[in-house]
């Protein structure tokens, strides 16, 4: 059964429950953070860092301000405030990743980077 993972996702958020990771992350999952600098390989090492963002990121302040979904991929900006600065950032949850990171083309996956979009364009 495919799992519809953004859906999950916004549950697992709404809920301040981090454990819907378990069923919606793939085993070979990336996670790519400029603040680690390397990508971060595996389901366990994935949900360790997206555990930890998840509890320094959610407060009342969290919210999510855009959306791009398709069918196997979504984007999710988000805004919090943390000690008084604004962070955004993107929740990516990819389906169908380019090779070179080594998911297969039916695989379910979320991959998760933080930005400043204040350098954009």
């Amino acid at each position: 059964m495919k799992v519809n993972t953004v859906e999950k996702w916004h549950e697992m958020v709404a809920a301040g429950d981090v454990t819907a990771l378990e069923e919606i992350l793939a085993e070979n999952a990336v996670f790519h953070s400029p603040v680690v600098h390397a990508p971060q390989v595996g389901k366990a090492r994935t949900k360790m860092y997206l555990a930890a963002a998840f509890h320094v990121l959610a407060d009342d302040s969290f919210n999510y301000v855009r959306e791009v979904v398709s069918e196997t991929d979504a984007i999710l900006e988000f805004e919090v405030e943390i000690d008084g600065l604004l962070v955004n950032g993107v929740d990516m949850k990819l389906g169908r990743i380019r090779p070179n990171y080594g998911f297969q083309s039916d695989v379910e996956a979320i991959e998760s980077d933080k930005f400043d979009s204040s350098k954009d364009g």
